[in-house]
């Protein structure tokens, strides 16, 4: 009897540790696997998966630039998952008045990922071109990404994007 309990015990303690190691650490094909899914939320207008792809934790800095005017803004969660729906129900209204095809081309490339030693989060460079009829923008951002609980989350965004005018 004590003998059973010893190995249920041993399975418990090997599940736990298991759960909280593997759980909690990630690797470049995780990060890239989480940036893939952020672009193809993006292209589905998907603002809730996208919502749910930030830590409640999450900041977010954001300066814009058009010509020689310049805005500067911060997120938190909440005003990030706003926006984002905001933003998402505009472009599905446009891609409805364009008979259903997608008003938005994008290109997406992870600059640089360097995972931290402990191999619980990442930090994350990117560059970004949207393209809209009539706008062009271009980002480079930096990310912190962190992985709790078999989800990968970021919990901090910086970055900057050029605005214009899309010449073709």
């Amino acid at each position: 009897m004590a003998m059973r309990v010893l190995v249920l015990l041993a399975v418990f303690v090997a599940a736990v540790v298991f759960y909280n190691v593997g759980g909690n650490r990630l690797d470049e094909a995780k990060v890239r696997d989480y940036y893939a899914s952020a672009e193809q939320a993006m292209l589905a207008f998907d603002d809730e998966r996208l919502c749910a792809m930030v830590d409640e934790d999450f900041e977010q800095v954001s300066v814009t630039r058009i010509e020689s005017m310049e805005q500067r803004e911060t997120f938190d969660r909440e005003g990030y998952c706003r926006a984002t729906a905001e933003t998402m129900a505009r472009l599905r209204q446009l891609q409805g008045a364009m008979g259903g095809r997608s008003p938005v081309r994008l290109k997406y490339t992870l600059v640089s990922i360097r995972i931290a030693p402990d191999k619980r989060s990442a930090e994350v460079e990117s560059r970004s071109t949207l393209e809209m009829p009539g706008i062009r923008m271009t980002s480079r951002t930096r990310d912190v990404v962190v992985r709790k609980r078999w989800k990968m989350l970021a919990t901090r965004s910086t970055g900057t994007t050029l605005m214009g005018p899309a010449y073709r």
